[in-house]
């Protein structure tokens, strides 16, 4: 009996194999896994980046707009196109993202300089007023 049951099975999955997988079957793994993919996106809401910064840059100066930052804390001019920005944690095991914005887009650089500070550089840094985003995920 368990040979018949055997020989039932192999012939039936032969079967389905020849012929193909049913739309129903394909379509409930999809739906499956769309779900998946949306609750895991679901448990990752609430991450935050390390640190953020959102800053206006001048010849002479820098602000941090404290409105659009996340542990950060000061702003200096290295020299000019240079900037430092301070932060309140530990920035080890981290790589800088840095875009600047609409308003002024340039090629623009970050690097980690020291345990809580970025070196943000402009290479070809004009008159006015410039705007970045520093993110360290």
């Amino acid at each position: 009996m368990a040979s018949e049951t055997r020989e039932r099975v192999r012939q039936w999955s032969a079967r389905t194999l020849r012929s193909g997988l049913p739309f129903a079957l394909v379509a409930l793994l999809a739906i499956g896994c769309v779900i998946a993919l949306l609750v895991a996106a679901n448990d990752r809401t609430t991450a935050k980046p390390l640190a953020y910064a959102e800053f206006s840059a001048t010849r002479n100066g820098c602000v941090i707009e404290s409105s659009r930052a996340f542990n950060a804390q000061a702003c200096s001019v290295v020299s000019p196109g240079i900037y430092s920005l301070q932060f309140l944690t530990s920035l080890r095991h981290t790589t800088p993202l840095v875009s600047a914005a609409n308003c002024c887009i340039r090629p623009i650089g970050a690097s980690v300089a020291g345990d809580r500070s970025v070196v943000v550089s402009f290479p070809h840094f004009r008159r006015g007023v410039t705007r970045a985003t520093v993110v360290l995920p």
